[in-house]
């Protein structure tokens, strides 16, 4: 068992951040709420207040920021968590550990849902008025993996979407596009540190009754046979007759995540075969660069993709849910959302605005933007690359730096879905041709 506290240094400072030089006027800090957490039962939480210290309005979009929460849980990654080893085991009853200098930093991943997202509605922006506070508790269990004994810190580290300064309380946003937001504004705040050791040698306070946590129930996942289809080995959760999910996927959804899957696996073959030269126009427009160190990581992510949808323990590596599982959860399938992945359970929710999307070649001509297929590749991104949400339009996805680029997961969709459409476009020219 581990106890984790949680050390508090607060200052409220804004760094430098490589997406943009403006400084939006919003201060962020981070809080203990506790002293001494269980890492076994204990939720792991923190406390956030975000200060508007401008003269005018704040309007910005709750993606990912502090604010983007569902009952206290994180909804997209905004926190930059790193992880510390200790040099030498502690003495008996000692409560910090001292720093490994040798050992440099490790990025902490972040295990919690990301949403493929549509054009937010007006629910999803947040009014602060100048002078304001808002006060938001926040709990990472579960969000972050902090089995290792060590230090932790905790910032946040991310980007408002959407910004809008305003002297009117009355102004409502009607159009995204006509709304003039600023775009892309880092929004960092104070660091937080804590250690998480193993405290079966003594108790930090013996006065305070001790009751053993629960401890948490692992993710078992169910094998499944696979089925032949169209000759291709394809997992039994993709078949029609044999998918099981909670809530039960209609026949009509059950078609269209099998189809899409055969469409992504026959893509990415054809696409394996493209040259540097085939896809420079894509390469320049998405990752700013043609080059071949891009080109051999971008087709090092789609080979791992194919491997993993063509592999015989594909579903004990991922889990396609229609919907939500829990009642309480309703919510997350919002109208504007087209689906999660959530590392945690190796999982990707689809919910009905993803099987509303614009058909693909087969049943709807020219394939286009936020298809099935590119969708399903967003969310893989995510669960098998660990791509980030670093921004959300295309617009956005073109002003990241290159680094930034080859972590964002819109950039991926969006360069998949221009192959795939180039390669659509290059079935129906032969097909032409042919007659």
């Amino acid at each position: 068992m581990y106890t984790l506290f949680l050390l508090s240094v607060v200052f409220c400072t804004f760094a430098s951040f490589s997406l943009s030089e403006k400084q939006p006027d919003i201060d962020i800090t981070l809080w203990r709420l506790f002293e001494k957490y269980s890492q076994n039962g204990d939720k792991i939480r923190m406390r956030m207040d975000l200060f508007n210290n401008g003269a005018k309005y704040a309007t910005l979009l709750q993606w990912k920021t502090p604010l983007d929460l569902h009952d206290e849980t994180p909804l997209s990654e905004f926190l930059n968590v790193q992880f510390s080893h200790c040099s030498t085991e502690k003495p008996r009853g000692q409560m910090w550990c001292t720093i490994d200098a040798s050992k440099a930093n490790e990025t902490v991943r972040y295990l919690g849902p990301r949403f493929k997202r549509a054009n937010p509605l007006s629910s999803s922006y947040k009014k602060i008025r100048p002078g304001a506070r808002v006060t938001e508790n926040i709990d990472l269990s579960g969000m972050y993996d902090f089995s290792r004994v060590g230090f932790y810190t905790v910032e946040v580290k991310t980007q408002v979407q959407d910004l809008l300064r305003h002297w009117n309380n009355d102004y409502k946003i009607k159009n995204r596009v006509s709304a003039n937001f600023t775009g892309l504004e880092p929004l960092v705040s104070n660091l937080m540190r804590f250690e998480i050791y193993e405290d079966d040698n003594e108790r930090v306070d013996p006065t305070k009754p001790y009751e053993k946590p629960e401890k948490r129930k692992k993710v078992k996942f169910e094998k499944k046979d696979h089925i032949q289809c169209d000759g291709r080995s394809y997992p039994q959760s993709w078949e029609l007759q044999g998918l099981t999910m909670h809530p039960k996927c209609t026949k009509e959804q059950k078609d269209t995540i099998q189809t899409t899957m055969k469409h992504i696996v026959h893509s990415l073959e054809k696409i394996s075969t493209l040259s540097r030269g085939d896809m420079t126009n894509e390469l320049k427009e998405w990752y700013d660069s043609a080059d071949e160190q891009t080109f051999t990581l971008l087709q090092k992510d789609l080979k791992q993709l194919s491997n993993l949808l063509t592999s015989s323990n594909v579903t004990s590596q991922l889990d396609l849910q229609c919907g939500v599982e829990k009642k309480e959860d309703q919510g997350l399938c919002g109208t504007e959302t087209y689906s999660f992945a959530t590392a945690r359970f190796n999982r990707i929710n689809l919910c009905d605005k993803f099987f509303s999307a614009p058909p693909s070649k087969e049943e709807g001509g020219k394939p286009g933007r936020d298809t099935p297929e590119g969708l399903m590749m967003h969310e893989l991104a995510h669960l098998v690359l660990d791509k980030k949400d670093w921004a959300i339009s295309a617009k956005q996805c073109k002003t990241l730096n290159k680094e930034m680029r080859m972590e964002n997961a819109n950039n991926f969709q969006y360069f998949f879905e221009d192959l795939y459409r180039k390669e659509a476009t290059k079935g129906q020219s032969k097909e032409k041709d042919e007659l």
